[in-house]
């Protein structure tokens, strides 16, 4: 008896005849009922086990990019967005150093002079911007660590340095620099951040340095004068243009 057959894609053909149906290719799925089209039973493709998990696995997956992508594109809420600029405002600056210098009653870049006890910065050139002008960086608070103790000051930025090792680095008052470290040390490698006037993240002697900020403004400046101790008694001679 001669065997006749044809195999298309995964579909397979079965040549019928009066006495037996002779395979052109595989054994029938057992479980799938067969198509009978004349002298041929037409048998469905089989569909593994393993071709289900990956379709299972592709849709899954795509699904789940589709719900991150809906997430993302979500308008952020305002007080998130503020939370995450804040964060981003508190950026922490490495690989400079700080260093200390004498007032001598000269204005600083800012316009505002101030005694050695007052807790003041000056910014390296790079960062500050022309020195003739007042930079958007005056009255700003930059909390300052020591790298070498962990000591902590905060200050207010007055002035600019354009002998500052790098923009990294900071010259400090004399008062300030002393919360951090000895007048002997001279210079010492910190990190530093800009921080919100209220101090928060400041040393326990930082709030007196706070104050002192403050006593730019004139009725303030009288009350710190009032109230510093023996150590902060040089406010009174704080004056500004």
């Amino acid at each position: 008896m001669r065997r006749a057959g044809l195999e298309k894609n995964t579909y397979i053909y079965k040549r019928r005849d009066a006495h037996d149906i002779q395979e052109s290719s595989a054994s029938p799925v057992e479980d799938t009922p067969p198509l009978v089209h004349g002298s041929f039973t037409f048998y469905p493709p089989r569909i593994s086990l393993a071709i289900m998990f990956k379709v299972l696995f592709v849709s899954s997956f795509l699904a789940f990019f589709l719900v991150c992508v809906s997430v993302r594109s979500a308008p952020i809420p305002g007080h998130l967005r503020n939370t995450f600029r804040s964060i981003q405002a508190r950026e922490v600056f490495t690989g400079g150093n700080a260093t200390y210098f004498l007032q001598n009653g000269v204005a600083g870049a800012c316009g505002t002079v101030h005694s050695d006890s007052d807790f003041i910065a000056a910014m390296d050139q790079t960062r500050y911007g022309d020195s003739g002008d007042v930079s958007p960086l005056c009255g700003k608070y930059v909390k300052i660590t020591n790298i070498l103790n962990q000591k902590t000051v905060t200050v207010q930025v007055a002035d600019d340095c354009p002998t500052c090792n790098n923009e990294n680095s900071i010259d400090l008052s004399q008062g300030a620099f002393t919360q951090i470290a000895t007048i002997d040390e001279g210079e010492v490698p910190i990190t530093w951040e800009y921080v919100d006037s209220d101090g928060s993240s400041s040393t326990d002697n930082s709030s007196s340095g706070d104050d002192t900020d403050n006593g730019s403004d004139s009725d303030k400046g009288s009350d710190d004068g009032s109230n510093s101790d023996s150590g902060s008694g040089s406010n009174d001679d704080w004056s500004s243009d």
